[in-house]
Parts: structure tokens; sequence; C-alpha cells
């Protein structure tokens, strides 16, 4: 499978996962719904500004449309702030990271 079916399959499944068709994904991100279809069908790929922007829009890291499958999460609140989490943390170096996991550790005792 082609990167950019994989990108497109992975993009197809958080947009839906969000609760958006693809005219309202498209007005979100700045782009026509042809190029989401585009995008989705594995026709064409974006720029990474425009990754940026998706991923934003959709509260997902970068990373995430890549993968050879989606990661699921819950549902709801805690599968939201998971996303979050995971978002936030996928920006972070190791030297945070390890902090961040020793204050989390912390807070468990």
């Amino acid at each position: 499978m082609k990167l950019k079916e994989i990108f497109g399959g992975n993009l197809r499944q958080y947009r839906k996962a969000a609760g958006l068709n693809q005219d309202e994904f498209a007005e979100a991100i700045g782009l026509s719904r042809e190029m989401v279809s585009r995008m989705e069908r594995g026709v064409t790929a974006p720029a990474f500004d425009t990754i940026e922007t998706i991923a934003e829009t959709l509260g997902v890291a970068e990373v995430a449309f890549f993968g050879p499958a989606i990661t699921t999460a819950p549902v709801g609140e805690r599968g939201k702030l998971l996303q979050k989490i995971n978002l936030y943390t996928s920006k972070m170096n190791e030297k945070d990271l390890a902090r961040l996991i020793a204050l989390m550790e912390a807070l468990r005792t």
C-alpha cells in the first residue's frame, strides 16, 4: 500500500470519527471538498502545512495519519482527553517526556 493511500484511509477514519462530512471538513481546513476527496482516495498528498492544519482540526497528532491503521481510543470525554494528551506529548522532546512521566508517577501515589 502506498503512503498516500495509508494517509487517505486514516484521514477518512479520523474525519468520520469527528462526525464531519467532507463538505464540513473541507470548509474547516480551507480546502475544496474535491481536494479532501482526492486526499482520502490516495490520489493526491497534502503539503506539510496542510497536514498540520488537518491534525489540529481533528485533534490528533500528525503522525497518526501515517501508520498502517488508525489508533482507536475510547469514545466520549475520556477519548477526547486521551487524544489531547497524545497530541500534546507527541510534540515533546525526550527530556520533557521523562519529566512528565515523573510527575504522573508522583500523582499516582
